[in-house]
């Protein structure tokens, strides 16, 4: 059940392209809007459960479970999808997911808050530059399904900071 989650959120993440910051709304490459509000945002990312199902059935084709072995594997995908947030920096405390806690709010009700994990970032060397930075991520299920925008809220500890971003699924935007 690890090895699929941890397939299904790798599929996701390659598959998707991470938004940058700003003020205004951005597209996701399948269609969902994110609008970022608060300036100096860490970069999220919303991969829907349409698409998290998607790659589900084509590794499920792939490695021709069977079909109870497919239904029991089904079970762990979020029925809202996920959010990944993604911490990058000079300094390995500010990249470090473990100084910021996720919240979700779906109609003024909070449904998940998620604090990352102690760990060290992963170091990333950029030659052009010739400067080297730290990165990590957050990812965060959304146990309920999205009939209305989700709220995300990403509290930075060290700088006593909440970034606000509106999740505005492609489903709701058609």
């Amino acid at each position: 059940m690890k090895r699929l989650a941890i397939t299904i959120f790798s599929i996701a993440v390659v598959a998707i392209a991470v938004i940058g910051c700003g003020s205004q709304a951005r597209k996701l490459a399948h269609g969902s809007e994110i609008n970022y509000l608060t300036k100096g945002s860490p970069k999220i990312e919303y991969t829907s459960y349409e698409f998290l199902l998607d790659e589900f059935e084509h590794e499920a084709k792939r490695n021709d479970w069977s079909s109870e072995e497919r239904e029991n594997r089904k079970r762990i995908i979020p029925p809202g999808g996920i959010i990944t947030v993604h911490f990058e920096s000079d300094s390995i405390q500010y990249a470090n997911a473990g100084n910021y806690t996720v919240v979700l709010e779906l109609a003024g009700k909070e449904i998940e808050r998620k604090t990352g994990r102690e760990e060290t970032p992963e170091e990333i060397y950029r030659q052009d530059k010739d400067e080297t930075s730290y990165w990590s991520k957050l990812v965060v299920n959304i146990t309920e399904e999205l009939k209305e925008p989700l709220k995300v809220y990403v509290i930075d500890k060290l700088r006593s900071v909440r970034y606000e971003y509106d999740v505005i699924p492609e489903s709701l935007s058609e």
